[in-house]
């Protein structure tokens, strides 16, 4: 795998409410580190399969590895890795090896258009796999032009109108009515959201949220601003309190949402806290006020390994990558880049595709999938031609004990059509 990380600084930015509401992270761990150059060509891992031969499969991947999302993304590109070794060490694809190639945009919108340029003009990627970029916007236009697929990833806007992007995790709409179902049954009927006042998309959570309260009838809704300089929430706290809102979403940077919930702590205000895992860090685990907490997730999470496939996931980790699994870096948006090559993979399988295959190949061998579910990584993925698909289904894991609890053992919750109606999403 070759990474490469573009030098010079970035503003912190909003860049796709639809994936991320938090603007940084409170993160102690440093981002990995990586030359502006390429670095060494893909390595093999030992395995008793025969090593994989001839011409590789070239596909590339972006992140926000760097700059203002480091705490939460910093590593993702090492799982990029782990991924490439671990299908090299079974025998590759049907015997050709992966080459990964992997640009960090540093979050800053014309890194990530130059990279989306680097992989098609100079790399040649048949396909974007499993991308944990949140600027896309910055470089979606070109790759649609050059035709070059997006397989999964980051659950961002362009999913939910750019058929290009074959999405492989529910968005933010569906994951709010997720939070509200949730909420409903453990006798909850107030849902506030306290949203970032550092980009003007934080004030469409408030917006989103009512929507989803309309299609899970039942649940009033309060939002307010909160900025992540402010030395103290009290008034936002007691605003909620006096409003009766007994589930709290806090859509800023994980660091802010720990900062709230001690502060309303410390009024006697102990709501239920309900947030998206974009938000969220591991230092939740070590705090008194978020025991209980219920996170909703895109995709299976990333800690169960009870599931086969999210065992796979961390023992290739561990294996290729020692050390990830057990750093604060190791969250919810990790397992992206996993999901995307392996959906990649069951591109590849079903279309008969080669390295010779051209990237309307892989778009074309995308459609052939049906209810597919990456072992239950995913939920049912099903994409239709020139339509962009919206996956329904979403996952909950509860803080008990300071850990994360998987719920429904471990089984995604799926919307229905109806409700996805009522989203607008279908």
């Amino acid at each position: 795998m070759r990474y490469l990380r573009p030098l010079g600084g970035v503003l912190c930015v909003v860049a796709s409410l639809m994936a991320l509401t938090a603007c940084g992270s409170n993160s102690s761990d440093s981002h990995a580190t990586a030359a502006a150059t390429p670095a060494a060509t893909t390595t093999t891992g030992s395995s008793s399969a025969a090593a994989p031969t001839g011409t590789p499969f070239v596909v590339g991947g972006l992140c926000s590895c760097s700059g203002p999302f480091a705490g939460n993304l910093g590593k993702v590109s090492s799982v990029y890795d782990a991924w490439e070794k671990s299908v090299n060490a079974a025998g590759g694809i049907d015997g050709h090896p992966v080459n990964v190639i992997v640009y960090d945009d540093a979050a800053d919108p014309s890194k990530g258009l130059t990279a989306a340029r680097k992989l098609v003009e100079q790399d040649h990627v048949m396909a974007i796999i499993g991308h944990v970029s949140v600027v896309s916007d910055a470089w979606r236009k070109y790759v649609d032009q050059k035709g070059i697929p997006v397989v999964g990833g980051n659950p961002d806007a362009a999913s939910l109108v750019d058929p290009n992007f074959y999405a492989s995790g529910s968005p933010l709409p569906a994951q709010l009515l997720g939070q509200m179902q949730e909420m409903k049954k453990v006798g909850k009927k107030h849902f506030g959201v306290l949203y970032c006042a550092e980009a003007p998309a934080c004030a469409t959570v408030g917006a989103l949220a009512r929507k989803a309260a309309s299609v899970a009838g039942g649940i009033a809704v309060s939002d307010g601003k909160i900025a992540g300089t402010q030395p103290k929430y009290t008034a936002q706290c007691l605003l909620m309190k006096n409003q009766g809102v007994d589930a709290l979403m806090v859509a800023s940077q994980s660091a802010v949402v720990l900062r709230v919930t001690s502060d309303c702590a410390a009024q006697g205000y102990k709501p239920l806290t309900t947030n998206q895992s974009a938000d969220y860090s591991t230092e939740w685990l070590s705090s008194k006020d978020l025991e209980g907490a219920q996170i909703i997730s895109p995709n299976a999470p990333y800690s169960d390994t009870s599931l086969p496939a999210v065992k796979a996931f961390v023992d290739a980790l561990n294996k290729y990558e020692p050390g990830l699994t057990s750093g604060s870096q190791f969250g919810y948006a990790t397992i992206f880049p996993w999901i995307g090559g392996q959906l990649f993979e069951a591109a590849v399988k079903q279309g008969g595709l080669t390295p010779a295959s051209k990237p309307a190949d892989v778009a074309a061998a995308m459609y052939k999938l049906q209810g597919e579910t990456l072992d239950r990584l995913s939920g049912p993925l099903t994409y239709v031609k020139g339509k962009p698909f919206v996956p329904a289904c979403y996952w909950t894991t509860t803080i008990n004990g300071g850990e994360l609890v998987s719920g429904n053992s471990g089984k995604p919750t799926c919307l229905t059509a109806a409700q996805l109606k009522g989203l607008g999403l279908a």
